[in-house]
């Protein structure tokens, strides 16, 4: 594509030319994603990713996620639930929106357009619980025990992605102290879960520098 836009002896009308800009940036978005890809394995293989601890909501997470996915995807819609009265969580949330971001690229890969993907989070006994469903058509049940392995592809299934996404997602996780799972879900699609042991805390609302008016509650 580059070649062709540079060859001066080549006029090409608009159309084509657009066309040709947008096949370049795929292609450097899809080598970036791999280069990061490699970093990110290569710091998991050599123990260098340290979660970093904070107090933070879920939801923020969440947030953070859709701003990520929001600007790029018209063929899928996101659901993100989170259950009521969820606490703080002493978590990294930075490593735990990358771990979730590759459990729903590869959700987007392999699923069909227009479907949704579901996200969603509840704390059971000092655990949180992550579940991310989509509405594919699952896959064989001889694959599952595979599937967060370094360069696994389900056979029959696109060669896009780099093989990665899913096995750094488990060491990120389990860098935490959590685990990952996955199953077909009842009907279609896969169900992907995710433990981890967390510690909370009950949100402390301060109270507003000024005083409500009880007749307009202004």
């Amino acid at each position: 594509a580059i070649e062709t836009l540079t060859d001066a002896s080549l006029s090409l009308p608009e159309p084509s030319r657009h066309e040709l800009l947008k096949e370049i940036q795929r292609a450097a978005s899809r080598l970036h994603q791999l280069v990061e890809n490699l970093l990110d394995m290569s710091r998991l293989d050599s123990g260098r990713i340290h979660p970093k601890l904070e107090w933070c909501e879920i939801g923020d997470v969440f947030s953070a996620l859709y701003r990520r996915f929001e600007p790029d995807i018209s063929s899928h819609s996101l659901e993100f639930k989170v259950m009521d009265h969820m606490p703080l969580i002493f978590i990294d949330p930075g490593l735990l929106e990358q771990a979730l971001a590759h459990i729903i690229q590869n959700a987007i890969r392999y699923t069909p357009a227009e479907s949704s993907i579901e996200i969603s989070a509840r704390l059971v006994d000092s655990q949180l619980h992550l579940t991310v469903l989509d509405q594919g058509v699952g896959i064989p049940e001889n694959a599952l025990p595979h599937l967060f392995e370094k360069f696994f592809r389900v056979a029959g299934t696109s060669s896009e992605g780099t093989g990665l996404g899913l096995s750094i997602s488990k060491g990120m996780i389990e860098s935490m102290h959590g685990t990952i799972t996955a199953a077909n879900a009842p009907g279609s699609g896969l169900f992907v879960t995710i433990q981890i042991p967390v510690e909370t805390m009950t949100p402390i609302l301060k109270a507003p520098p000024y005083e409500l008016d009880q007749n307009t509650g202004h």
